[in-house]
């Protein structure tokens, strides 16, 4: 058993190095960094990396003790070859509790015997590729990934002043080539929203390389694309709606406000304006749609039907959904008084009126969500149209089976105290690869 133990010991203080990081690895097959592995008798004392603490171990109850690769020391390849042998003696035991780790220690070793052709030849290449690029920011994430990784690789260090070289030369043109697209759209009067997208993540992306008189100009050229931006849809939204004195006319300029509001305005200053301006479209817009109500969100309602929501709450009651990622696009209310609604297979038939404060694209796949309470949990259920909903004048009619045939046997539906039923009804739409997303108030009915 000494000399077992003996064997162990030695091993440990030639694998150890009290300057860097070791892996240590117990017969059980439990690990943790630590730094600081000093011999003390039988046992070893060491600082856990993950907690501060320092722990003794036994030497009989360890597997190994793994020193971590320094990067730029030079190693004999005799002790490379000693490493990568212990290595693959852990992971082939203990490959079922901690084989990442095993095998990124094993790969880091590795990679000291491998030939530097690769780095060698990628170092220029990398660079010539991007070089020849149009150097936005794609070419330039692109180049940046490749040459981090010849760098994360040369675990010998002997090709970090090349790489870092190269990394500074790929920065400094991605700058140059980012200054002159800011400087272009910076003096381009009709600045489309898509457009100020891409300059803002290139400016969010390019300003990261810079400092002093650079950034700040940098800046300038970003925010002068924000003021085109924002001149230009205000002026096409006023335009717009001069071509198109209708409701579609009004929805479409309203939309470029608020995108103003919701998509370029960054300060409270400019919030504020832009509120104002949607404000402003509003009331100008009013003068034109004389048949119509346009209320403060934006709702174009005709006035002959302005008292449907207000005696919708004289039978039920409306409220919105409180998500942050709620974007209210329609008033959604019944056309008339449905009476209580039928919990069964077949349901009631609910006439609906929808106004819309956003255009609606054309081929947009609605649905109305039903929700009802139980006594132990709610259940909802979502549904779809086969024809689609017909859009005009910002307005659209929807007849709607509210049915249950969908709910499973051992639902009870009703308050557990009270008994008393709700159905609450909304209306959302579903976006390409996404979910359902509600767009409208809800509609809450008492049901028998």
């Amino acid at each position: 058993m000494k000399k077992y133990l003996g064997i162990i010991i030695s091993i440990i203080c030639v694998s150890v190095n009290l300057h860097a990081d070791q892996y240590i690895v117990t017969n059980e097959g439990k690990a943790t960094w630590a730094v600081g592995t000093t011999k003390k008798g039988d046992s070893i004392v060491y600082t856990e990396k993950s907690t501060g603490n320092e722990v003794t171990v036994p030497i009989s109850d360890l597997d190994g003790v793994i020193p971590k690769v320094k990067r730029g020391k030079k190693y004999s390849e005799e002790y490379i070859q000693k490493q990568i042998a212990k290595l693959k003696k852990l992971r082939t035991k203990h490959r079922k509790k901690i084989l990442r780790p095993l095998n990124q220690l094993l790969q880091e070793w590795e990679m000291l015997l491998k030939p530097s052709e690769e780095i060698e030849t990628g170092i220029p290449r990398f660079e010539s590729v991007f070089m020849g690029s149009p150097k936005d920011t794609a070419d330039f994430k692109k180049a940046h990934m490749g040459l981090g990784m010849l760098k994360y690789k040369d675990m010998r260090g002997a090709y970090t002043q090349k790489i870092d070289d190269a990394l500074k030369r790929v920065q400094d043109a991605y700058v140059v080539a980012s200054m002159s697209r800011l400087a272009s759209w910076s003096k381009n009067t009709k600045l489309e929203l898509a457009q100020f997208h891409v300059a803002k993540k290139l400016h969010a992306e390019a300003v990261q390389y810079v400092d002093g008189a650079t950034k700040t100009k940098a800046t300038a050229l970003f925010e002068q694309a924000r003021v085109n931006t924002t001149k230009h849809l205000a002026q096409s939204a006023g335009v717009h709606f001069a071509k198109n004195k209708n409701v579609d006319g009004y929805l479409h300029g309203y939309d470029m406000l608020r995108k103003i509001k919701d998509e370029v305005a960054e300060t409270e200053v400019d919030q504020e304006a832009a509120v104002k301006r949607m404000d402003d479209y509003r009331g100008k817009v009013a003068r034109y749609l004389s048949a119509y109500t346009i209320d403060e969100k934006g709702f174009p309602i005709p006035k002959k039907e302005a008292s449907l929501m207000s005696d919708f709450k004289q039978y039920g009651s409306a409220y919105v959904y409180t998500s942050d990622t709620f974007v209210e696009q329609a008033v959604f209310v019944p056309a008339k008084n449905p009476g209580a609604i039928r919990v069964n297979s077949m349901g009631t038939p609910i006439k609906f009126r929808i106004f819309f404060n956003h255009p609606q694209p054309a081929g947009r796949d609605y649905g109305v969500r039903v929700s009802i309470n139980g006594t132990e949990y709610s259940k909802s259920q979502v549904f779809t149209f086969t024809d689609p909903i017909k859009v005009t004048n910002g307005n659209a009619d929807l007849t709607f089976q509210c049915q249950f045939s969908w709910l499973p046997d051992d639902f009870v539906p009703g308050d557990p105290e009270t008994g008393r039923k709700y159905v609450s009804v909304s209306l959302g739409y579903k976006p390409e690869n996404a979910g359902w997303k509600p767009m409208s108030n809800v509609c809450r009915f008492t049901a028998n």
